[in-house]
């Protein structure tokens, strides 16, 4: 039977559709991270790809999981995975990715939601900023993340190149400087796409 726990990681976190996949060992990380915030003990990695491939594919003896995808942190499927059906975005993992840049990305959607639900900046308000504003307020925080002089910009005095005033300038250690900067980012780049910019391919 499987574990109660992987049965609500799973409905909780992935979605369930045609066309999608994911590498086992992205899901794999991304499950361990989830089980940290939920201080539960996870299963061990060859009883995490029992458990998951019959119950989600029918390929086994494979690196991929086929018809799987992650969902970002804060959401949930709108119908069962079972039913095959769904209405809402997915985030779908390629493979090439290592597992610190699941959890790299991880990081940056949860500091992305924080901004949204603990800061008030909603899509909304992000829309009424003139293009670029956020990409560089982004910049500037990922910029600090690598500064070897930190000291010279401080909490509450940023660079010219600041766009907002400086009391909205907070920057923490290299670490979080790095994940709000890129979380800027995205919501930089959300922006774009409510505004109509079409996403290209490398």
């Amino acid at each position: 039977m499987t574990p109660r726990h992987l049965t609500i990681y799973l409905a909780r976190r992935t979605m369930a559709a045609p066309g999608l996949s994911i590498t086992t060992q992205a899901l794999f990380a991304d499950y361990r991270q989830w089980c940290a915030r939920f201080a539960i003990r996870p299963l061990g990695r060859q009883r995490f790809g029992k458990e998951v491939r019959p119950t989600w594919c029918p390929v086994t003896r494979t690196t991929t999981v086929y018809g799987l995808a992650l969902l970002p942190y804060g959401e949930t499927p709108a119908q069962d995975l079972r039913r095959g059906s769904f209405t809402m975005p997915i985030l779908v993992l390629r493979e090439g990715l290592t597992a610190d840049d699941v959890v790299a990305l991880s990081l940056v959607a949860d500091e992305l939601a924080r901004q949204r639900l603990d800061e008030g900046h909603s899509a909304e308000r992000d829309d009424v900023y003139p293009p670029g504003l956020l990409d560089t307020a982004g910049g500037e925080y990922l910029s600090h993340a690598g500064y070897h002089r930190r000291d010279d910009f401080p909490p509450g005095q940023p660079s010219d190149s600041w766009p907002w005033s400086a009391e909205h300038w907070k920057p923490k250690d290299p670490m979080r400087d790095a994940t709000r900067g890129c979380a800027l980012g995205v919501a930089g780049i959300a922006r774009r796409l409510r505004a109509g910019e079409q996403p290209v391919g490398a």
